[in-house]
């Protein structure tokens, strides 16, 4: 599996995303309204890592796109990738894009790192609110720890 998340710059409140895996490809511009979705994106990825099943929305006005994260058993994620047209949050009008299951390193890991790519960009913050530097150090924190007490069992 060869999952990537990527982030462009901001321009005036929308964001590029690209999401792509295998022959499955999203690319779209999310609105920073009503919420950052990054922030979003970050505390879902800490909830899902907390056992939780959580989600984002993504925003194109209008329509929506959904990332749901959920733990499996044996220290693996479901990553679903969803698609509204009326911007319901219901999920009877939602399509199913994409499911994919993996470790955290197939699944977190390439939105982890989107988001602190997308952190260190230059950009003026009309463009785009800043991602909460604690829920960011959290979860850099919580993938380093985990990634740490992985290493000492392996070796």
């Amino acid at each position: 599996m060869g999952l990537k998340c990527k982030f462009g710059a901001p321009h005036f409140g929308w964001l590029p995303i690209q999401i792509t895996i295998d022959d499955f490809q999203l690319q779209t511009n999310i609105s920073c309204i009503p919420e950052n979705s990054i922030d979003v994106l970050i505390s879902t990825m800490l909830g899902a890592m907390d056992g939780v099943k959580a989600e984002v929305q993504l925003n194109v006005e209008s329509s929506l796109y959904y990332i749901q994260f959920a733990p499996l058993e044996d220290a693996k994620y479901l990553l679903l990738v969803e698609y509204s047209e009326r911007g319901s949050s219901s999920t009877i009008e939602r399509e199913l894009l994409l499911e994919a299951a993996g470790d955290e390193s197939e699944i977190i890991l390439p939105f982890w790192r989107a988001c602190r790519q997308f952190e260190s960009m230059t950009y003026e913050d009309a463009h785009w609110p800043r991602c909460s530097n604690d829920m960011l150090t959290a979860l850099n924190e919580r993938i380093k720890s985990k990634s740490s007490a992985c290493s000492k069992i392996t070796h």
